[in-house]
Protein backbone atom coordinates (compact mmCIF):
# COMPACT_ATOMS: atom_id res chain seq x y z
CA UNK A 1 0.00 0.00 0.00
CA UNK A 2 1.20 3.52 -0.77
CA UNK A 3 0.73 6.46 1.60
CA UNK A 4 1.09 10.21 1.08
CA UNK A 5 1.85 12.88 3.71
CA UNK A 6 -0.86 14.98 5.22
CA UNK A 7 -3.53 12.31 5.78
CA UNK A 8 -2.27 10.80 9.08
CA UNK A 9 -2.94 7.30 7.84
CA UNK A 10 0.30 5.62 8.94
CA UNK A 11 -1.01 4.19 12.22
CA UNK A 12 -4.18 2.96 10.54
CA UNK A 13 -2.12 1.26 7.82
CA UNK A 14 0.04 -0.45 10.45
CA UNK A 15 -3.00 -1.59 12.44
CA UNK A 16 -4.64 -3.20 9.39
CA UNK A 17 -1.52 -4.63 7.70
CA UNK A 18 -0.85 -8.35 7.38
CA UNK A 19 2.20 -10.55 6.81
CA UNK A 20 3.87 -9.76 3.51
CA UNK A 21 2.50 -6.22 3.23
CA UNK A 22 4.80 -3.37 2.16
CA UNK A 23 3.87 0.14 3.29
CA UNK A 24 5.44 2.69 0.92
CA UNK A 25 5.84 6.23 2.25
CA UNK A 26 6.19 8.90 -0.45
CA UNK A 27 8.31 12.02 0.13
CA UNK A 28 7.09 14.09 3.04
CA UNK A 29 6.46 14.08 6.79
CA UNK A 30 4.36 11.42 8.55
CA UNK A 31 3.29 11.16 12.17
CA UNK A 32 2.70 8.21 14.46
CA UNK A 33 1.78 7.55 18.06
CA UNK A 34 4.36 4.76 17.99
CA UNK A 35 4.08 1.90 20.44
CA UNK A 36 1.25 3.77 22.20
CA UNK A 37 -1.03 2.54 19.41
CA UNK A 38 -0.30 -1.13 20.14
CA UNK A 39 -3.11 -3.36 21.37
CA UNK A 40 -2.82 -5.08 24.73
CA UNK A 41 -3.01 -8.56 23.15
CA UNK A 42 -0.04 -7.80 20.86
CA UNK A 43 2.38 -6.50 23.46
CA UNK A 44 3.73 -3.11 22.44
CA UNK A 45 4.56 -4.01 18.81
CA UNK A 46 3.09 -1.47 16.38
CA UNK A 47 4.95 -2.87 13.33
CA UNK A 48 3.46 -6.35 12.73
CA UNK A 49 5.44 -9.48 11.88
CA UNK A 50 6.79 -9.66 8.31
CA UNK A 51 5.52 -6.17 7.42
CA UNK A 52 7.88 -3.71 5.70
CA UNK A 53 8.01 0.10 5.71
CA UNK A 54 9.88 1.73 2.81
CA UNK A 55 10.48 5.42 2.35
CA UNK A 56 11.92 7.45 -0.51
CA UNK A 57 15.23 8.19 1.20
CA UNK A 58 16.86 9.73 4.26
CA UNK A 59 15.82 13.37 4.59
CA UNK A 60 13.01 12.90 2.05
CA UNK A 61 10.65 10.64 4.00
CA UNK A 62 10.44 11.69 7.65
CA UNK A 63 8.47 10.05 10.47
CA UNK A 64 7.98 11.87 13.75
CA UNK A 65 5.66 11.82 16.74
CA UNK A 66 2.02 12.77 16.62
CA UNK A 67 0.62 14.43 19.74
CA UNK A 68 1.04 12.01 22.66
CA UNK A 69 -1.72 12.17 25.30
CA UNK A 70 -0.84 12.19 28.94
CA UNK A 71 -1.33 9.17 31.15
CA UNK A 72 -2.36 6.08 29.24
CA UNK A 73 -2.47 4.12 25.98
CA UNK A 74 -5.45 1.90 25.26
CA UNK A 75 -6.36 2.11 28.92
CA UNK A 76 -2.86 1.11 30.11
CA UNK A 77 -1.18 3.62 32.40
CA UNK A 78 2.23 4.63 31.03
CA UNK A 79 3.75 6.30 34.05
CA UNK A 80 7.29 5.73 32.76
CA UNK A 81 6.61 7.75 29.57
CA UNK A 82 8.94 5.43 27.67
CA UNK A 83 8.10 5.88 23.97
CA UNK A 84 9.30 3.88 20.96
CA UNK A 85 8.62 5.16 17.45
CA UNK A 86 8.46 1.68 15.85
CA UNK A 87 8.43 -1.62 17.75
CA UNK A 88 8.74 -4.43 15.21
CA UNK A 89 7.66 -8.04 15.48
CA UNK A 90 9.57 -10.99 13.95
CA UNK A 91 10.58 -10.52 10.30
CA UNK A 92 9.66 -6.84 10.06
CA UNK A 93 11.79 -4.32 8.16
CA UNK A 94 12.26 -0.56 7.75
CA UNK A 95 14.23 1.15 4.97
CA UNK A 96 15.08 4.54 3.46
CA UNK A 97 13.75 7.18 5.83
CA UNK A 98 14.48 9.53 8.73
CA UNK A 99 13.08 8.90 12.21
CA UNK A 100 12.80 12.05 14.32
CA UNK A 101 12.19 10.90 17.90
CA UNK A 102 12.19 14.33 19.52
CA UNK A 103 8.95 15.49 21.17
CA UNK A 104 8.94 19.29 21.28
CA UNK A 105 5.76 19.43 23.38
CA UNK A 106 7.09 16.92 25.94
CA UNK A 107 10.88 17.38 25.91
CA UNK A 108 11.38 15.58 29.23
CA UNK A 109 9.93 12.27 28.02
CA UNK A 110 12.43 9.58 27.10
CA UNK A 111 12.19 8.34 23.52
CA UNK A 112 13.54 5.41 21.51
CA UNK A 113 13.87 5.00 17.76
CA UNK A 114 13.46 1.33 16.82
CA UNK A 115 12.93 -1.80 18.87
CA UNK A 116 12.53 -5.33 17.54
CA UNK A 117 11.60 -8.69 18.94
CA UNK A 118 13.27 -11.41 16.86
CA UNK A 119 14.86 -11.25 13.41
CA UNK A 120 14.60 -7.94 11.51
CA UNK A 121 16.13 -5.78 8.74
CA UNK A 122 16.95 -2.06 8.85
CA UNK A 123 18.61 -0.24 5.93
CA UNK A 124 19.42 3.39 5.11
CA UNK A 125 17.90 5.02 8.19
CA UNK A 126 18.75 8.22 10.08
CA UNK A 127 17.63 8.32 13.74
CA UNK A 128 17.53 11.72 15.44
CA UNK A 129 16.79 13.12 18.88
CA UNK A 130 16.82 10.04 21.14
CA UNK A 131 16.54 10.92 24.81
CA UNK A 132 16.77 8.84 28.01
CA UNK A 133 16.44 9.77 31.66
CA UNK A 134 19.17 9.13 34.23
CA UNK A 135 17.86 11.25 37.08
CA UNK A 136 14.69 9.55 38.40
CA UNK A 137 12.84 12.83 37.95
CA UNK A 138 9.08 13.44 38.06
CA UNK A 139 7.08 10.19 37.83
CA UNK A 140 10.13 8.10 36.97
CA UNK A 141 11.24 5.78 39.75
CA UNK A 142 14.45 4.44 38.19
CA UNK A 143 16.99 5.15 35.50
CA UNK A 144 15.60 4.55 32.01
CA UNK A 145 18.09 3.85 29.25
CA UNK A 146 16.91 4.79 25.78
CA UNK A 147 18.16 3.30 22.51
CA UNK A 148 18.31 4.45 18.93
CA UNK A 149 17.90 0.80 17.90
CA UNK A 150 17.65 -2.26 20.09
CA UNK A 151 16.54 -5.88 19.69
CA UNK A 152 15.91 -8.91 21.89
CA UNK A 153 14.73 -12.47 21.42
CA UNK A 154 16.17 -14.77 18.75
CA UNK A 155 17.59 -12.11 16.45
CA UNK A 156 19.77 -14.51 14.38
CA UNK A 157 20.18 -13.34 10.79
CA UNK A 158 19.24 -9.72 11.42
CA UNK A 159 20.78 -6.89 9.38
CA UNK A 160 21.48 -3.28 10.39
CA UNK A 161 22.93 -1.50 7.35
CA UNK A 162 23.84 2.18 6.84
CA UNK A 163 22.11 3.54 9.94
CA UNK A 164 23.16 6.90 11.39
CA UNK A 165 22.36 8.20 14.88
CA UNK A 166 22.81 11.86 15.82
CA UNK A 167 21.33 14.93 17.58
CA UNK A 168 21.11 12.97 20.84
CA UNK A 169 20.48 14.88 24.07
CA UNK A 170 23.70 14.82 26.16
CA UNK A 171 23.86 13.17 29.59
CA UNK A 172 20.48 11.44 29.25
CA UNK A 173 21.50 7.74 29.44
CA UNK A 174 21.24 6.90 25.73
CA UNK A 175 22.88 4.06 23.81
CA UNK A 176 23.01 3.74 20.04
CA UNK A 177 22.74 0.44 18.13
CA UNK A 178 22.29 -2.51 20.50
CA UNK A 179 21.81 -5.95 18.98
CA UNK A 180 21.06 -8.33 21.82
CA UNK A 181 20.19 -11.98 21.57
CA UNK A 182 18.64 -13.67 24.56
CA UNK A 183 17.62 -17.02 23.03
CA UNK A 184 20.27 -19.71 22.77
CA UNK A 185 23.60 -19.70 20.95
CA UNK A 186 24.78 -20.91 17.56
CA UNK A 187 22.96 -20.36 14.30
CA UNK A 188 23.35 -17.53 11.81
CA UNK A 189 25.36 -14.39 12.47
CA UNK A 190 23.65 -11.01 12.55
CA UNK A 191 25.38 -8.04 10.93
CA UNK A 192 25.83 -4.37 11.80
CA UNK A 193 27.67 -2.64 8.94
CA UNK A 194 28.54 0.84 7.70
CA UNK A 195 26.77 2.58 10.58
CA UNK A 196 27.67 5.84 12.34
CA UNK A 197 26.62 6.68 15.90
CA UNK A 198 27.36 10.12 17.35
CA UNK A 199 25.99 10.34 20.89
CA UNK A 200 25.96 13.46 23.02
CA UNK A 201 28.57 13.72 25.76
CA UNK A 202 27.96 11.60 28.86
CA UNK A 203 25.72 9.01 27.21
CA UNK A 204 26.40 5.29 27.50
CA UNK A 205 27.55 3.33 24.41
CA UNK A 206 27.54 3.80 20.65
CA UNK A 207 27.31 0.05 19.92
CA UNK A 208 26.69 -3.16 21.82
CA UNK A 209 26.09 -6.77 20.80
CA UNK A 210 25.86 -10.13 22.51
CA UNK A 211 25.96 -13.42 20.55
CA UNK A 212 27.17 -14.13 16.99
CA UNK A 213 27.29 -10.60 15.64
CA UNK A 214 29.61 -9.13 12.98
CA UNK A 215 30.23 -5.38 13.34
CA UNK A 216 32.05 -3.95 10.31
CA UNK A 217 32.85 -0.54 8.88
CA UNK A 218 31.18 1.28 11.79
CA UNK A 219 32.05 4.50 13.64
CA UNK A 220 31.01 5.24 17.21
CA UNK A 221 31.93 8.31 19.21
CA UNK A 222 30.69 10.91 21.68
CA UNK A 223 29.72 8.49 24.48
CA UNK A 224 31.45 6.85 27.44
CA UNK A 225 32.13 3.75 25.34
CA UNK A 226 32.43 3.12 21.61
CA UNK A 227 31.44 -0.53 22.15
CA UNK A 228 30.12 -1.85 25.47
CA UNK A 229 28.41 -4.87 26.99
CA UNK A 230 27.26 -5.60 30.55
CA UNK A 231 24.10 -7.73 30.34
CA UNK A 232 24.25 -11.52 30.02
CA UNK A 233 26.84 -13.51 28.08
CA UNK A 234 28.75 -12.11 25.14
CA UNK A 235 30.23 -14.55 22.63
CA UNK A 236 31.40 -14.77 19.02
CA UNK A 237 31.42 -11.04 18.37
CA UNK A 238 33.68 -9.87 15.54
CA UNK A 239 34.61 -6.21 15.12
CA UNK A 240 36.32 -5.46 11.81
CA UNK A 241 37.43 -2.14 10.27
CA UNK A 242 35.63 -0.01 12.86
CA UNK A 243 36.62 3.16 14.71
CA UNK A 244 35.43 3.48 18.30
CA UNK A 245 36.09 6.48 20.55
CA UNK A 246 35.06 6.50 24.20
CA UNK A 247 35.17 9.18 26.89
CA UNK A 248 36.02 6.37 29.35
CA UNK A 249 37.12 3.49 27.13
CA UNK A 250 36.91 2.63 23.43
CA UNK A 251 35.70 -0.90 24.29
CA UNK A 252 34.31 -2.07 27.62
CA UNK A 253 32.87 -5.33 28.93
CA UNK A 254 31.66 -5.57 32.52
CA UNK A 255 29.99 -8.43 34.37
CA UNK A 256 27.31 -6.21 35.82
CA UNK A 257 24.34 -8.48 35.15
CA UNK A 258 25.00 -12.20 35.04
CA UNK A 259 27.80 -12.36 32.48
CA UNK A 260 29.43 -15.80 32.76
CA UNK A 261 31.03 -16.13 29.33
CA UNK A 262 32.87 -13.64 27.19
CA UNK A 263 34.44 -14.83 24.02
CA UNK A 264 35.74 -15.01 21.68
CA UNK A 265 35.47 -11.28 21.05
CA UNK A 266 37.83 -10.38 18.21
CA UNK A 267 38.76 -6.87 17.10
CA UNK A 268 40.85 -6.40 13.95
CA UNK A 269 41.90 -3.64 11.53
CA UNK A 270 40.20 -1.07 13.73
CA UNK A 271 40.94 2.20 15.52
CA UNK A 272 40.42 2.51 19.28
CA UNK A 273 40.66 5.95 20.90
CA UNK A 274 40.15 7.04 24.50
CA UNK A 275 41.81 7.06 27.92
CA UNK A 276 41.58 3.24 27.74
CA UNK A 277 41.63 1.09 24.63
CA UNK A 278 39.99 -1.87 26.39
CA UNK A 279 38.38 -2.18 29.82
CA UNK A 280 37.34 -5.59 31.18
CA UNK A 281 35.80 -6.05 34.63
CA UNK A 282 34.80 -9.53 35.81
CA UNK A 283 34.30 -10.66 39.39
CA UNK A 284 34.87 -14.36 38.73
CA UNK A 285 36.93 -16.40 36.31
CA UNK A 286 35.06 -17.27 33.12
CA UNK A 287 35.53 -18.72 29.66
CA UNK A 288 36.90 -15.40 28.56
CA UNK A 289 38.72 -14.52 25.31
CA UNK A 290 39.34 -11.06 23.89
CA UNK A 291 41.75 -10.38 21.04
CA UNK A 292 42.80 -7.10 19.43
CA UNK A 293 44.97 -7.46 16.33
CA UNK A 294 46.24 -5.29 13.45
CA UNK A 295 44.69 -2.15 14.94
CA UNK A 296 45.62 1.41 15.88
CA UNK A 297 45.18 2.07 19.61
CA UNK A 298 45.36 5.71 20.73
CA UNK A 299 45.08 5.29 24.50
CA UNK A 300 47.27 5.91 27.53
CA UNK A 301 46.18 2.52 28.87
CA UNK A 302 46.04 -0.21 26.22
CA UNK A 303 44.05 -2.41 28.60
CA UNK A 304 42.51 -1.85 32.04
CA UNK A 305 41.78 -5.26 33.56
CA UNK A 306 39.99 -6.50 36.65
CA UNK A 307 39.74 -10.22 35.85
CA UNK A 308 40.80 -13.23 37.94
CA UNK A 309 43.26 -15.58 36.27
CA UNK A 310 41.90 -18.89 34.99
CA UNK A 311 40.66 -19.90 31.55
CA UNK A 312 40.55 -16.27 30.48
CA UNK A 313 43.07 -14.57 28.22
CA UNK A 314 43.45 -11.18 26.59
CA UNK A 315 45.75 -10.78 23.58
CA UNK A 316 46.94 -7.56 21.91
CA UNK A 317 49.06 -8.24 18.83
CA UNK A 318 50.40 -6.46 15.73
CA UNK A 319 49.06 -3.07 16.81
CA UNK A 320 50.31 0.51 16.62
CA UNK A 321 50.29 2.15 20.06
CA UNK A 322 51.48 5.41 21.67
CA UNK A 323 55.06 5.61 22.92
CA UNK A 324 53.90 6.06 26.52
CA UNK A 325 51.27 3.26 26.45
CA UNK A 326 50.89 0.98 29.47
CA UNK A 327 48.51 -1.63 30.82
CA UNK A 328 46.58 -1.38 34.07
CA UNK A 329 45.53 -4.02 36.57
CA UNK A 330 43.37 -3.29 39.59
CA UNK A 331 45.00 -5.89 41.83
CA UNK A 332 48.04 -8.21 41.75
CA UNK A 333 45.85 -11.27 41.06
CA UNK A 334 44.27 -9.77 37.95
CA UNK A 335 44.93 -11.34 34.58
CA UNK A 336 47.89 -10.02 32.59
CA UNK A 337 47.33 -9.34 28.88
CA UNK A 338 49.44 -11.17 26.31
CA UNK A 339 51.14 -8.56 24.11
CA UNK A 340 53.33 -9.14 21.05
CA UNK A 341 54.65 -7.24 18.03
CA UNK A 342 53.47 -3.83 19.21
CA UNK A 343 55.04 -0.77 17.64
CA UNK A 344 54.90 3.02 17.70
CA UNK A 345 55.36 5.41 14.81
CA UNK A 346 59.09 5.31 15.58
CA UNK A 347 59.80 1.64 16.14
CA UNK A 348 59.14 -1.29 18.45
CA UNK A 349 56.99 -0.46 21.47
CA UNK A 350 58.28 -1.33 24.93
CA UNK A 351 55.33 -1.68 27.29
CA UNK A 352 56.29 -1.06 30.95
CA UNK A 353 55.31 -3.40 33.77
CA UNK A 354 51.63 -3.22 34.64
CA UNK A 355 50.50 -0.51 36.97
CA UNK A 356 48.53 -2.02 39.86
CA UNK A 357 46.03 0.25 41.55
CA UNK A 358 46.42 0.56 45.35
Amino acid sequence: MKLYPGYNELDRALATSAKGDVIVLENGVYTTRGNWTAKADAGWCNLPAEVAIRGEGVGRTIVRWAAIPEGSSNGVIRADRDLTLFWGDVGSSIERLTLDTGIPTNPAWNTNGLRFHGQFTVRDIAILGVRGDPHAAGTLHKEIESFALTATGDTAGSLVDAVSVSKVAPNTYVSGICLGRTVGVGGMFSTIRDCSVNLGAGNQAAFTASNRVLVSGCHGYGARFGFYHDTGDISEVQIIACHFTGEWSAIGVRAASGTAMCGPVRVSNSGLTGPRGLELVFGTSADFQVEITDSLIKADWLAALDIPTGKAFVRIENCTVPEHARTFRTKPTSLRPIMSNLHTDYGVAVIPEDYIAP
